[in-house]
């Protein structure tokens, strides 16, 4: 990896925020790239909805790196460790496993503040908090990016 990347690893749900993640990456800048580990949609609509946003990525900015298949726990570890930031745009998350796994490779994590993560997050410390709020998706999506 010679370009910075955010990371986000993750079933595609409504819950885990992956459209917003996508939404968001259309305005970060092209010279960072996305790489996303996510694969078993819980519906066929989701699956849709994050096809297609995948594609406009890929149309509009490029860099977008799309791994959709399971991965074992060591590549997972490289990829944590190796990117810029881990993105966690979780719309509902009790705790945040991943979130601790990012931590435990020393990378600045992004997330929402839901949940349990406000607790895992130290602003400003090991990663920075984005306000969630249903209504304003699209200033979600500005603060991930």
């Amino acid at each position: 990896h010679n370009k910075p990347f955010a990371f986000f690893n993750g079933r595609i749900t409504r819950q885990k925020g992956l459209p917003l993640l996508l939404a968001a990456a259309l305005n970060l800048d092209p010279a960072h790239q996305l790489v996303i580990v996510a694969s078993s949609p819980d519906t066929p609509e989701i699956a849709a909805e994050v096809a297609d946003l995948a594609r406009r990525v890929r149309e509009e900015r490029g860099g977008l790196i799309w791994i959709d298949r399971f991965s074992p726990r060591e590549d997972l570890i490289h990829l944590h460790s190796d990117a810029a930031v881990f993105v966690c745009p979780s719309i509902y998350e009790p705790f945040g496993l991943v979130i601790l796994e990012a931590m435990a490779c020393e990378t600045a994590v992004v997330a929402s503040r839901v949940g349990g993560i406000p607790e895992i997050v130290v602003e400003g410390e090991t990663g920075y908090l984005v306000d969630y709020d249903p209504e304003r998706t699209d200033a979600f999506a500005s603060g991930l990016a």
